[in-house]
């Protein structure tokens, strides 16, 4: 891979346990890195469950490993461009020694 494909932003974030200000916790988003990733849409599926339709969208992204190895497996992230949430679901060596691919679903 050259680093002129490595052209996308993604936004990754956790989940993180704030006050509620009534005395609890409650549990949200927050960012914890940006990266540079080269992206790639794999498909997508429109499946019916008792009712409901439900949109998933597979996508992957291929980044430099030493940044990859910051992201888990239970990260979410975010493109830059819009606010589409995904799921990482897998993750890889797609080069040894330089990059990594994950795969991921959209959250609906």
């Amino acid at each position: 891979m050259q680093s002129g494909k490595i052209k996308d932003r993604i936004i990754v974030k956790a989940y993180t346990r704030v006050q509620d200000n009534y005395g609890g916790w409650v549990n949200t988003l927050a960012t914890t890195a940006t990266y540079w990733c080269e992206l790639k849409e794999l498909g997508g599926v429109v499946e019916d469950n008792f009712g409901k339709r439900s949109h998933y969208n597979e996508i992957e992204i291929t980044l430099r490993k030493h940044t990859a190895d910051l992201i888990s497996v239970d990260s979410v992230f975010e493109l830059e461009s819009n606010a589409t949430q995904y799921r990482v679901n897998n993750k890889y060596d797609s080069d040894i020694r330089h990059y990594t691919t994950i795969k991921a679903t959209k959250v609906n």
